[in-house]
């Protein structure tokens, strides 16, 4: 799994040097210019000065410190490197997740972007963003929209950076995570499966159908599985957008303590500012989701 030559990849608008295999992501070949690098080495069990010192979690100027039971320990520094300690025979599949959602997600806010808890597609005018808790629907509702032909353009984070006068959604990578359920619901086909660690939920690699480049963010869409037989859409106003940008911002917890907090509550108010953000009631059945992609496909094709 770790390689004394390091591995370039590329992924959430970041080039990548890794140790370790990190085989969801796509590679790339030649020089990078400002790489973050994954390492596998020391990692200090506690950090002097800690801002925020708790039992599995530290932060002391540019360094964020996670122990993080039956993996190891994990410091991410200045928005350049992940450092990895692992326990003894940890799965290669926790690791890369480890690495990839935890440590890729507090390396991005170190470097001043939004690092969404969300799936998303590219639809006309932009990204498309599902934001919602675990089995809301997010990733399903992205692959079956990808499978009417929208291009995927994350699933489970969106990275999100204000240029310019623009708030863009960077690409994350060709791979989505679906519960056997919902693979079974989609008659879901993937050029590579690969189970997840102790639960029923798969890696899933795409062979077409990725959106490559940087898109507009569009719109955000808020999912609330609920006891309803009917699909609502509630446009959300005022502070109410601000608050749900936050709730899924990937790291709220540890914002603060690395002096981040402020700048992201203004990256969070320039969204909510100029991105409509939209919630969702849905019925709870994984069964009715095709009703709700079938609505949205309609959407999309609507303001072409």
């Amino acid at each position: 799994m770790n390689h004394p030559m390091p591995l370039s990849y590329h992924a959430f608008g970041l080039t990548i040097q890794s140790e370790i295999e990190l085989t969801n992501l796509p590679a790339i070949d030649g020089p990078q210019e400002n790489p973050v690098y994954i390492r596998v080495g020391q990692v200090p069990e506690s950090l002097p000065d800690a801002r925020t010192p708790n039992e599995y979690l530290q932060a002391s100027g540019e360094t964020l410190l996670l122990n993080l039971p039956g993996f190891g320990r994990m410091s991410i520094h200045a928005g350049q490197e992940v450092r990895l300690a692992l326990e003894t025979d940890v799965d290669p599949i926790l690791v890369r997740a480890v690495a990839v959602n935890l440590g890729l997600s507090a390396i991005l806010h170190q470097r001043g972007a939004l690092a969404l808890h969300a799936s998303g597609v590219a639809a006309p005018g932009g990204a498309v963003l599902f934001c919602g808790n675990q089995r809301a629907g997010k990733s399903t509702l992205a692959v079956g929209l990808n499978q009417k032909g929208w291009p995927l353009l994350c699933d489970d984070k969106c990275a999100i950076i204000q240029q310019e006068n623009q708030v863009l959604a960077l690409p994350a990578f060709p791979q989505v995570k679906l519960w056997r359920d919902a693979i079974e619901q989609l008659s879901f086909r993937a050029e590579a499966r690969e189970k997840l660690p102790e639960v029923e939920k798969y890696n899933l690699s795409l062979d077409s159908g990725f959106q490559k480049h940087p898109l507009p963010l569009r719109a955000i869409y808020l999912l609330h599985p609920t006891e309803t037989e009917n699909i609502t859409f509630e446009t959300l106003q005022g502070m109410a957008k601000f608050q749900a940008i936050k709730q899924y911002n990937y790291g709220n917890y540890y914002l603060k303590g690395l002096g981040l907090q402020a700048a992201h509550f203004h990256l969070i108010s320039l969204i909510a500012s100029r991105v409509p953000v939209i919630r969702i009631r849905r019925p709870r059945q994984v069964n009715q989701l095709e009703a709700l992609i079938d609505k949205l496909d309609v959407i999309f094709r609507d303001t072409q």
